[in-house]
């Protein structure tokens, strides 16, 4: 439940930051930078799924989790 006090707005420049821990690594892949990476990109540069053999097998969006994206999962 979010409390009254919390602002909502529908962009995210509006938003304010209370807390914010540990710091952004200086990691630049194919001209992003983190966090305007998406999900699927961040486990496949770590190599937790496999997504051409998931593709194969099970056609669009699929994907084998691998190593340590099946312990996460």
């Amino acid at each position: 439940v979010v409390g009254p006090e919390v602002p909502t707005f529908k962009e995210e420049e509006h938003n304010a930051v209370h807390r914010s821990w540990g710091t952004k690594p200086d990691i630049v892949v194919d001209g992003k930078t983190p966090g305007k990476l998406h999900h699927h990109e961040i486990m496949g540069l770590l190599d937790m799924i496999d997504i051409e053999r998931g593709t194969k097998v099970a056609k669009h969006r699929g994907y084998f989790l691998k190593g340590v994206g099946v312990l996460l999962n």
